[in-house]
Formats: C-alpha cells, sequence, structure tokens
C-alpha cells in the first residue's frame, strides 16, 4: 500500500505546490497514509513492535506526498504521543488550587466532597498515564541501513529545498539528526546545508539548534564543525544582540563541544575564539554568566590545554603537569595490539604434536627430510656433465 504512488513527482506543502497536493491526494497518497496510520496505531499498542513494521513506516518518508511523509517522521520523532501527555496533562485539576481557594472562601461540605472528587480524578489519570506508557523498543535503533536512510532524507530534503515548508523541513532536520546521534553516523552535507538557518532572526532557530547539537557525535570530523560553531559565534555571539540570544548561541556551541571538543582546535584559531566566549563570564545578565562558566568549566575537563593559565583551575593544571593530555581525534587509550586468545591456540597446537608445550621437534624434522638430498643433486649433475647430447 505504501509503494503506491512512490514514482509520482514530489508536489510538496509549500506556495502553489499545496493545493496541486491536496488535489491528488485522494488518488495517489490514500492507502500510503492510512497504512502509515495503522502501523502507528498498532506500534503504540505494542501489536507491531518488530524491524518490518520500521520499514513500512520508513518507506512512508520517501512518500511524495507531503501528508503521508508527514504521519512517518512524525511516527519515528514521537510528536503524537507527546502530544497527548501535555494534553492529558492540561486536562487534569489542579489541586492546589482547589485547596487554597477552599482555605480563602467559607468552609462547607461541598467544597470538601469537589476536593474529593478533584483529587480522585488526578489520581485515576495519573494510574491510567502510567498504564499507557509501555516501554517499546525505539524505532530508531531497528532501522536496516541507517546509512543509507539518512543520506535519502538529506538528498530529499536539498533536492525539494524550495517545494517544503520550514515546518515540513524541521522534521527532517529533526528526524536526519536524532539518526546521525543515534548510529554516529556522518553526513556531512548535511552541517553545509543548516549554515544557512544559523541566524539570530531566523524563524525555530532553537529547534534548529537544537537538531544541530543532537546531529554531532564523538566520531564526527572536526573540520566539518569548525565552519559551524564560527557562524553561530558570528551569528549569536556579539554585542549587537540581546542577552537571551548570546546566552543561546554559546549554549549552542557549549553542546556541540560536548560532543566534540576537538571542534575547537589550537591550529584553527579555536583558542582565541574560545578565549572570547569565556570572557562573557564577566557579563552582568546571568544567563549569559552560567553559558560562559558552564563551557569553561566543560575545557578544564575535556581539553585544559586550549585555555589560559589562570583560567585552567588547580586540578586541571595539576593533571597537564603530570602529563595527562587528552588524546587527539581518532586515536584512543587501551587500543587493541594483539588478538585476545592468541597464545592458547599456540600451546594447542604444541601440544598437539604430543611433546608437550616446551619441545620444538620442527629443526629435526626438517632434517631429516633432507638426507642425502645434495648428494644425490651433484651425481645428477656430474653425469649430465659427462655425457653428450645429440641435437640432430
Amino acid at each position: 500500500m505504501v509503494e503506491k504512488g512512490m514514482d509520482a513527482e514530489v508536489q510538496g506543502d509549500k506556495g502553489k505546490a499545496r493545493g496541486t497536493a491536496n488535489g491528488q491526494e485522494g488518488t495517489k497518497g490514500t492507502e500510503a497514509l492510512w497504512a502509515v496510520l495503522v502501523t502507528r496505531e498498532l506500534w503504540k499498542k505494542n501489536v507491531w513492535n518488530d524491524a518490518k513494521s520500521v520499514s513500512i513506516v520508513a518507506l512512508g518518508c520517501f512518500h511524495p506526498v507531503a501528508k503521508v511523509q508527514s504521519a512517518a517522521l512524525h511516527f519515528f520523532l514521537g510528536s503524537d504521543e507527546e502530544d497527548e501527555d501535555s494534553e492529558s496533562e492540561d486536562e487534569a485539576p489542579d489541586i492546589r488550587a482547589l485547596q487554597h481557594r477552599r482555605e480563602i472562601n467559607k468552609k462547607t461540605k461541598s467544597g470538601e466532597r469537589k476536593i474529593a472528587k478533584a483529587e480522585h480524578v488526578a489520581k485515576k489519570k495519573s494510574t491510567a498515564k502510567g498504564s499507557k506508557s509501555t516501554p517499546n523498543f525505539p524505532a530508531i535503533q531497528q532501522l536496516n541501513d541507517p546509512q543509507g536512510f539518512g543520506e535519502k532524507l538529506y538528498d530529499g530534503l536539498v533536492r525539494y529545498d524550495k517545494r517544503y515548508s520550514l515546518e515540513h523541513k524541521l522534521l527532517i532536520m529533526q528526524l536526519l539528526s536524532r539518526i546521525m546521534g543515534t548510529h554516529k553516523l556522518c553526513v556531512l552535507g548535511f552541517y553545509t546545508y543548516i549554515m544557512k538557518y544559523l541566524t539570530h532572526h531566523q524563524l525555530r532557530v532553537p529547534l534548529i539548534l537544537a537538531s544541530l547539537a543532537q546531529s554531532v557525535h564523538e566520531l564526527t570530523p572536526p573540520d566539518a564543525l569548525v565552519p559551524v560553531v564560527r557562524k553561530i559565534a558570528q551569528e549569536f555571539v556579539h554585542p549587537g544582540v540581546g542577552a537571551e540570544v548570546i546566552a543561546a548561541g554559546i549554549n549552542a556551541i557549549r553542546e556541540i563541544c560536548k560532543r566534540q571538543p576537538w571542534c575547537l582546535g589550537e591550529t584553527d584559531g579555536g583558542a582565541e575564539l574560545l578565549g572570547d566566549l569565556i570572557e562573557y563570564r564577566k557579563s552582568r545578565d546571568k544567563g549569559v554568566v552560567v553559558a560562559a562558566r558552564s563551557l569553561l568549566q566543560l575545557y578544564r575537563e575535556v581539553n585544559p590545554g586550549l585555555l589560559k593559565r589562570r583560567e585552567r583551575g588547580k586540578t586541571a593544571s595539576m593533571g597537564l603537569s603530570s602529563g595527562n593530555q587528552p588524546l587527539p581525534f581518532g586515536q584512543q587509550r587501551g587500543a587493541a595490539m594483539d588478538i585476545d586468545g592468541l597464545n592458547l591456540l599456540e600451546e594447542h597446537l604444541k601440544q598437539a604434536k604430543g611433546d608437550g608445550p616446551d619441545v620444538d621437534m620442527s629443526d629435526t624434522e626438517d632434517e631429516k627430510g633432507w638426507e642425502n638430498w645434495d648428494v644425490a643433486s651433484g651425481s645428477s649433475s656430474d653425469e649430465s656433465e659427462d655425457e653428450w647430447i645429440n641435437v640432430d
């Protein structure tokens, strides 16, 4: 059902393409939409929770109809479940407000009954909410080919950038970043694409910064993150913007550096940029001060060599003096130098010969095999030299 209509042209959900997509949805996207919705409901009820169900919804992420694609993206992001939880929390009665009103107003039996009824309803909703939250294995973990799935999402995002609305592109960026962070993938073009949205006047920029931070992990090449970090510092951290923007920029850089500390290095001017960001701890705004101090504390732990000597602190300075240097990108301590259990195989081969592990009979066996070989070869050579061979 989902495969029907996959060969059609992508209509998008922006501008004139929105009306065209709505007109063709009844003929091409109805069956695919129902397939995604049914799979999502059965997944919630823990009936279909295997890799086949995930593959059905993963196919819907590349459907040409935007509504089908949006439903599949929401399945992986789990936004529908969050909406239901928020609605249940809003519908629950406020017991504290009722008790406060009871203390102020005149005490009556009807007021006591209302408070008791509200407490009963709140307790019932809390137990119902706890019973609904069944621990299912995340769908993103069961993707068949995460690297190929992420590259297809990125290709569709770049190819149909002008056809999709900002909300739809945000859904794709959220899912792509979550897959990259979960499976430790490297889709390097994503960082180049997201740079055009890194401005302080961009709509939904906090969600864009969160998606960027989610996509970074310890295997991400630092060279791909250096221009991104500099773009955030140039757009968000300067005196021409408000304190909230500066705090958001420093916090975004801290989250990126927390996952990949080598995005600020000594060779590309990262130490100077880090020093400029840390100087904001002297600001008058409390949010900016907290953000700058958290960045300083992070680099005291992961790479104190980038900091100035007076900013390192006592613990980091003692660690550097004792020789505890952080390893560069791509290196790790305790790397495997040999195969575990290889010595056991060597002892087993020695014991199989029957002479024990300490006696090596390989040299004597070789000598017995080569006895009289030189004499035979010499006699044959002498005979061949004495005789003449007629070639007529």
